[in-house]
C-alpha cells in the first residue's frame, strides 16, 4: 500500500512538473509575442508622429503661400 502511494506520488509529481514546464513555455511564448506587438506599436506611433509633423509643416507652408498670394493679388 505504501509503495503504491509513493509510486502514485512520483507519477503525480512528474505530471505536475511536465504541466509546469508546458505552462512556462506558453508564458515565454506569450511574452515573446507581447514584446513583438509592443515593438510594432512603437513603430506605428513613430510613423504616426512623423506623419503629424509632416502635415503640420505643410499646413504652415500652405498658410504662408496663401498669405503671399493674398499680398500679390491685393
Amino acid at each position: 500500500m505504501n509503495d503504491q502511494l509513493q509510486e502514485s506520488s512520483r507519477e503525480m509529481e512528474l505530471q505536475l512538473r511536465e504541466d509546469l514546464d508546458l505552462a512556462n513555455a506558453r508564458v515565454t511564448e506569450a511574452q515573446r509575442r507581447l514584446d513583438a506587438v509592443k515593438e510594432s506599436i512603437a513603430d506605428y506611433e513613430m510613423t504616426i508622429n512623423k506623419f503629424r509633423d509632416h502635415v503640420a509643416r505643410q499646413q504652415v507652408d500652405l498658410f504662408f503661400i496663401n498669405l503671399l498670394e493674398g499680398e500679390v493679388n491685393s
